[in-house]
């Protein structure tokens, strides 16, 4: 038995390598592959399944896309289609020995444009773009080297600017600036290799500062934040990214509202809270970032009159 199926095998390869010597070029569905390996190498015509994940499948029933894909002695060769469960386009993308090579379009479920990208040898070159449903550019960014390098524009679904990047060798650089769908600046910072440095800001929509992020080499040193008057809401100190040193909290009118002390980003020791008039309301002692019920608390009236000690029950304030 096992000599027979050896004759047979030889003689259908016989049968199909020359076929397999030519680069196939009418792959049009998924009736035409034939999975084919030869000698453990795959040749000809080749369907794969994908869920939604992007992950490859043997689940037919819930796929939701498969890949009409060539291959020569392994390796995958010409124009390559992607296609959704009802059978509408969802990418199309070329090989050339191997590598992806001209333009990459994929498309949505109706046949909108999604994204286009460009490659050369395996690597995204010049300007990528993407889109909403609606046929309106959503992103553009140039590529160098498979690398972001240079500009990148977002905009929101009617077409208004909305993100503004620099990136140098995949890096963000520079300042970079987002906006309203109104057009107003919303936020604003700046990179130095890849890193925020100094001031970032975010606005309310009238222009006035929300909140001010400082930074030296990614980590933030302190944060402000700001009502919509513009009046200070709170400040703090930052140390290796987490909250340190005592945060204070002040009400609309600038009376202080807290003061929290913090270590590597726990509130630790006695906080503080007042009354809005300025008179001191709690005195709140915290360890490890929740109030300490093994100590005594203090409570004062609306005057700053020392009403009674208090244990203050556990709540997380990280």
């Amino acid at each position: 038995m096992g000599i027979i199926r050896l004759v047979l095998v030889a003689f259908f390869s016989m049968l199909l390598m020359p076929l397999l010597a030519q680069e196939v070029t009418n792959f049009k569905n998924a009736d035409d592959s034939i999975n084919l390996l030869v000698n453990g190498v795959k040749n000809g015509k080749w369907i794969y399944y994908y869920d939604g994940e992007g992950r490859r499948t043997e689940d037919k029933e819930n796929a939701i896309s498969y890949l009409c894909a060539e291959y020569k002695m392994d390796t995958a060769i010409g124009v390559q289609k992607e296609y959704y469960m009802n059978n509408n386009v969802k990418t199309i993308l070329s090989y050339n020995n191997g590598k992806l090579n001209g333009t990459l379009t994929s498309y949505f479920l109706h046949g909108e444009v999604y994204f286009e990208d460009i490659y050369v040898n395996g690597n995204k070159e010049g300007l990528s773009k993407s889109y909403y449903e609606n046929g309106n550019l959503s992103k553009e960014v140039s590529y160098k080297n498979n690398l972001k390098n240079g500009t990148q524009k977002e905009y929101n679904k009617e077409g208004s600017l909305i993100g503004i990047f620099f990136y140098v060798d995949g890096k963000h650089a520079g300042a970079y600036k987002t906006y309203y769908d109104s057009g107003k600046l919303k936020m604003e910072g700046q990179y130095k290799n890849g890193l925020l440095e100094g001031a970032e800001k975010y606005y309310y929509e009238d222009g006035k500062v929300k909140a001010e992020t400082n930074y030296k080499n990614g980590s933030a040193l302190s944060i402000n934040l700001y009502y919509a008057s513009g009046n200070l809401q709170s400040k703090g100190v930052y140390k290796n990214d987490g909250r340190n040193g005592i945060e204070i909290g002040y009400y609309e009118n600038g009376n202080k509202q807290s003061e929290i002390p913090y270590i590597n980003g726990k509130a630790e020791g006695m906080a503080k809270t007042y009354w809005e008039n300025g008179h001191i309301r709690f005195e709140i002692p915290f360890s490890n970032g929740k109030e300490d019920e093994t100590k005594m608390g203090k409570v004062y009236d609306e005057n700053g009159k020392f009403i009674e000690e208090s244990i203050f029950k556990s709540k997380s304030k990280n």
